[in-house]
């Protein structure tokens, strides 16, 4: 869940204004020439508005209207409402005249306008609505496809003293080919130390385009590893699996975008295939994605009824549902407080039919449901939430979150990259829920094998 920039504020200096009213005092004329050139701008702004809504909309047939007359640039009929909303927005067009001829720095035409829009939309107060400009939805719409161009790792930093570190190397990616693996630390990347960097400026150094090459030592433990990674397009994996004794599977969905759906189906139905005998799903610092997938996904886990559904400011409601056919082994559900909206959706439903125990720490309450609207003609687009889900029980999660069955806290508040088996309370108590549900002893796994990761 991405949060967009608010509006910018920006203010001409002082002491530019003081010399500009000693100018005025000594001319006399030039100030009132200045205003009557203003005048005819905003004239002409509003003209210029009324002739682009007249050429795109087939309301300005109309008979009731307003007409305006303007020299040197026609007359146009627009319906009063129009005109109404002009008028409205008159003080947008005044300071915009007025920061393009006396601020101290130019600024683009294009900024302007993506800053207006991008404040109307900061005006519901909703911080999960946003503006996004051509640029930007082309960059939320490659995340969530998961296609990219880099070397397929994921970074992190436990504090500011502390090296950025890998907590993921992706399968089939540049990174894994090169040898990289999970805890390895950057010390210098081009022979330049970025012990200092935070997360996000390491992360711009090693991005580029499709072919470039990249140079860097990392610390791998506690000596220095020469790399040499070539850039190339990788599929972001959004499920990652592995297999526990006695025949329990395991499966991390990490977002519900990108081939998320397609890797879960093909994991839960390889897993069993294999004989599994029960499933731990690791929703934590899972921070949501598209309702279709997840309750796609849920339907293979829940009986008939209803998934979840939405209610919109009229009242109007929009219920998912599943159908009868559903796995029937015991599940836990990992969740933690970054686990949000849809892994909501499937954790509520999971836990409102009671086919699945809960385990892990409230999590993050977004009850939520965003729509976005691209604009064809530029590849803009306006994302607004529209409606709040319930689920299937009608609990309304938003800002309160969802209370584990079994609440367990880990010793020392980390993001889930950095935990392993030894660590990780929360999978340690998941495993042993289903494991004395399926009547099987601490002998008899005390030779658990782990199996690796399945790409």
């Amino acid at each position: 869940m991405e949060e967009q920039e608010g509006l910018q504020e920006q203010t001409a200096a002082g002491t530019e204004a003081t010399e500009e009213e000693k100018e005025r005092e000594e001319t006399g004329q030039k100030g009132r020439k200045k205003e009557e050139n203003r005048g005819g701008i905003k004239a002409w702004l509003i003209v210029l508005l009324i002739a682009l809504v007249a050429a795109t909309s087939s309301l300005t047939t109309l008979a009731v209207s307003t007409y305006l007359r303007v020299k040197k640039v026609g007359s146009y009929t627009i319906t009063q409402e129009y005109y109404d909303y002009l008028v409205r927005y008159k003080r947008l067009f005044e300071v915009e005249e007025l920061l393009k001829e006396e601020h101290l720095y130019e600024v683009d035409d294009q900024k302007f306008v993506d800053y207006a829009i991008k404040g109307l939309v900061a005006a519901t107060g909703d911080r999960y609505s946003a503006y996004m400009t051509p640029d930007e939805f082309r960059q939320v719409m490659a995340n969530n496809s998961g296609e990219k161009v880099g070397i397929g790792i994921v970074l992190s930093k436990k504090d500011a003293d502390a090296l950025v570190t890998i907590v993921r190397v992706y399968p089939g990616t540049p990174g894994e080919a090169a040898g990289l693996q999970k805890g390895d630390q950057f010390f210098s990347v081009e022979g330049e130390s970025v012990a200092d960097l935070d997360t996000s400026s390491l992360a711009e150094l090693l991005a580029g385009e499709q072919g470039t090459r990249v140079n860097f030592t990392v610390l791998r433990n506690g000596k220095p590893v020469d790399v040499t990674v070539t850039r190339d397009v990788f599929t972001v994996d959004r499920v990652l699996t592995k297999n526990f004794e006695p025949n329990i599977g395991y499966i991390q969905i990490t977002e519900f975008t990108g081939n998320a759906k397609e890797r879960f189906n093909e994991e839960l139905d390889r897993m069993l295939d294999e004989g599994i005998q029960a499933l731990i799903i690791d929703l934590r610092d899972n921070p949501g994605g598209y309702v279709e997938d997840v309750c796609d996904m849920a339907d293979r886990l829940l009986p008939a009824g209803t998934i979840v559904y939405t209610q919109d400011r009229a009242g109007n409601q929009d219920v998912q549902k599943s159908d009868a056919e559903c796995i029937d082994i015991p599940i836990v559900v990992l969740v933690n407080g970054n686990s949000a909206s849809a892994s909501e959706i499937m954790t509520g439903a999971l836990q409102d039919y009671g086919k699945a125990t809960i385990v892990g720490t409230r999590t993050f309450g977004k009850g939520l449901v965003q729509m976005t609207v691209p604009f064809v003609s530029d590849g803009a687009a306006v994302k607004y939430t529209f409606a709040e889900y319930f689920t299937p029980n009608g609990r309304n999660i938003n800002g309160v979150g969802i209370e584990p069955d079994v609440v367990v806290e880990l010793e020392e508040e980390s993001s889930v990259y950095f935990l392993t088996e030894e660590n990780d309370a929360q999978l340690a108590k998941g495993l042993e829920i289903l494991r004395e549900e399926l009547g099987w002893s601490e002998e008899e796994t005390e030779e658990e094998e782990e199996l690796p990761l399945a790409g």
